[in-house]
């Protein structure tokens, strides 16, 4: 056991006894994605050092299904007004006060009124995640979402961003300090898929000398999975034709 386990392993076991920071997360969507099932991973593993309340502003809350039922996690409803930002932005403020979080997490454009409430209502620490762009930003940023991410997150305690290119706008284009940036790229635990998983997909079997190319991803317009398969069909030096391309839900 190397000694990080090591100091883990004696925070797990006294962490019911030491007093919970409160963690307050807020997504647009906690529904099957990749961010909300990256973060039911996270909550799982700090086990019972916190407790959290997640706010999804779509009430879509399927992933939490997946989070261990013996920890502290409270899901709220939230019903968002319709009477423009500036409501919004007072409502998300009041509920602050009211949850009193010792550490606040937005994630993406969708949760970015939380983060200007949190201007008005402070909150000891404030970490805004930013893993990507809707259809509407895939192309460019929007100056008036430009302009609204260098206000909101002015004050932010840390902006994390999964690329380098997300990196580059945070700190040229959104103009936030670098120290208050961190690049923590995406990855895969390679470890987990050592050993070859020999349970057969249903309905799926390889063609003799077929190169099988997976990826796991929502099937929208600015994830272009279209490239994938363009990339991979040059390299192969053969068109891509459709009997090649087997899509499972």
């Amino acid at each position: 056991m190397s000694a990080f386990e090591k100091h883990w392993e004696t925070v797990a076991t006294t962490a019911p006894l030491l007093p919970r920071e409160h963690l307050l997360h807020v997504f647009p969507s906690f529904g099957i994605g990749g961010v909300p099932l990256r973060m039911v991973r996270i909550i799982n593993y700090f086990d019972r050092l916190f407790r959290h309340t997640v706010v999804a502003l779509d009430n879509d809350y399927e992933a939490a299904a997946g989070v261990s039922s013996d920890l502290d996690v409270t899901t709220l409803p939230w019903e968002h007004p319709k009477r423009g930002a500036l409501a919004a932005i007072a409502i998300c403020a009041l509920a602050l006060r009211r949850l009193q979080p010792d550490l606040l997490l937005t994630y993406n454009w969708g949760a970015i009124e939380w983060a200007v409430a949190s201007r008005l209502w402070h909150v000891p620490r404030h970490v805004h995640i930013e893993a990507g762009f809707s259809q509407g930003e895939a192309d460019g940023q929007l100056r008036r979402r430009v302009l609204f991410r260098r206000s909101a997150l002015a004050r932010c305690d840390l902006v994390v961003v999964p690329s380098r290119r997300l990196k580059h706008l945070a700190r040229q284009v959104w103009r936030l300090p670098a120290a208050r940036i961190s690049y923590i790229p995406n990855g895969v635990d390679a470890a987990r898929f050592a050993a070859p998983v020999r349970d057969r997909i249903p309905d799926f079997s390889r063609r003799p000398g077929e190169l099988v190319i997976g990826t796991v991803a929502p099937l929208r317009p600015e994830k272009n999975i279209g490239r994938l398969l363009k990339v991979f069909a040059l390299l192969g030096n053969s068109p891509p034709c459709a009997s090649s391309l087997r899509v499972m839900a």
